[in-house]
């Protein structure tokens, strides 16, 4: 019969197989898209990019990860959410409303969480693309890894779960080893 401690390890020895599973197939992912996108032109026009205020809160909470697609302005109307350039930053906000003069179209802006529409006009071509979808909180994970001391902690994170992943595994071994002696006396 199993001792309760031998089966709480085999227990953690699963569940730190599965995530270390987990996080390989998301490591991968994660190259193949980088990948891709590199190098592919059919994911050239898509880009990822993070949200880093709460100006779009109701919609997009900061720290949101957002995938923008490169889109003709012209096919742009009142609702949809765009990413465009100002100042030198990169803003995400939904266009109110949509204005043509002299042959321009200019996009006028609003954060859905501020109360008024951003003063300045964005210019068609100030837009970067359309906001096609977001993941809450994901995107504030990516920037912390994008730092030094984020891609520290995921390295030291991977390699502790290695050496537990493996000292488990010699642990169960010894428990194994110790009951085959254990039944061989017996007999």
């Amino acid at each position: 019969m199993k001792s309760k401690v031998h089966q709480g390890l085999q227990i953690f020895q699963r569940g730190t197989k599965a995530i270390s599973r987990l996080i390989n197939v998301l490591l991968l992912v994660m190259f193949l898209l980088i990948g891709l996108q590199r190098f592919t032109p059919v994911f050239s026009e898509y880009s990822l990019k993070t949200i880093l205020t709460g100006s779009m809160q109701d919609t997009m909470p900061q720290g949101s990860l957002i995938l923008v697609k490169e889109i003709a302005t012209d096919k742009l109307s009142a609702g949809d959410v765009i990413s465009f350039r100002s100042s030198g930053e990169t803003v995400t906000h939904r266009i109110k409303q949509v204005s043509t003069k002299k042959g321009e179209r200019t996009f006028i802006t609003q954060g859905d969480a501020n109360a008024y529409a951003d003063q300045m006009p964005v210019s068609e071509e100030a837009v970067l693309g359309q906001v096609i979808f977001g993941v809450p909180k994901i995107g504030s994970w990516l920037l912390r890894l994008k730092q030094p001391q984020g891609m520290l902690a995921l390295l030291l994170a991977l390699w502790t779960l290695y050496l537990g992943e493996s000292l488990i595994d010699q642990i169960i071994e010894v428990i194994n080893k110790k009951s085959e002696d254990d039944n061989y006396e017996n007999a």
